[in-house]
Formats: C-alpha cells, structure tokens, sequence
C-alpha cells in the first residue's frame, strides 16, 4: 500500500502536465486560426478617458492654493476645464469618446459639503459633460 502512495504523485503530476499541454496546444492553434481568418473591417476604434477623485472641484483652485509663478494662467482643476478638455478631444477624434469615472468625485472641497443636504451638483455637471458611467 505505501508503494502506490508513492506512485500515486507522479502519475497525477504527469496527467496535470499533459493536460496543460494539451490545453495550451489547443489554444495557441484557435489563436492562430482566429488571426488567419480576421477581418479588419469588422473593427471598431474608440477611445477612453478616464477621470476620478475629482472632491468637489467645481471651481478651479487659485493661484493661493497652487503657486506657480512661471506659468501665465497657474490655476488648476475645475469641472468647466475638464468640460472643455473633453469636448476639444471629442471634436479631434474621428471615432466614439467614452468618458468614465472612477468615483470619489464628491466630498473633501468647498461644495462637498452640500451633497448630505441634497443639493449637490457633481452630478449634474457630469451628464452635461456627456460622462457614460459614473461609479
């Protein structure tokens, strides 16, 4: 009985190694066959941006907050700058623009705190940005 115990290891090792083999055969020939029979007009191009943790910057940050004097205009952040970023890409792109963000786009700036009253606005600037999924 402690001899078939022994043999008993390498028979499973040599069975789980031929099926990785054969699984790996089998995939690399359908990704061969795939590649031949492609069709590149069936592609479709489309990019993706991405934004998060935006914290309620609705308004850009002033120069106080981000000081750098050797730019002309040193402020930064604000949803009518991201605006205006995506629709100059947009109007670049001969294809689809999908915009999404990550969350954490409430909270932590100067309008955050209306968001527990109901009043937040985020939101309603992020579908007039034209965003297609918000977590």
């Amino acid at each position: 009985m402690f001899q078939g115990k022994k043999l008993l290891l390498p028979v499973c090792l040599l069975i789980c190694l031929l099926s990785f083999a054969i699984l790996i055969f089998f995939t690399w020939s359908l990704s061969i066959t795939s590649a031949e029979n492609y069709n590149h007009e069936n592609e479709i191009n489309f990019t993706i941006l991405h934004t998060n943790d935006e914290h309620s910057a609705v308004i850009p940050h002033s120069p106080a907050v981000d000081y750098l004097p050797h730019e002309e205009d040193p402020t930064r952040g604000g949803f009518s700058r991201l605006a205006t970023a995506v629709e100059e890409i947009r109007e670049e792109k001969d294809e689809p623009v999908l915009l999404f963000n990550a969350g954490d786009f409430l909270g932590g700036g100067s309008f955050g705190w209306l968001a527990p009253q109901g009043y937040a606005a985020e939101l309603s600037i992020m579908q007039e940005i034209g965003y297609d999924a918000i977590v």
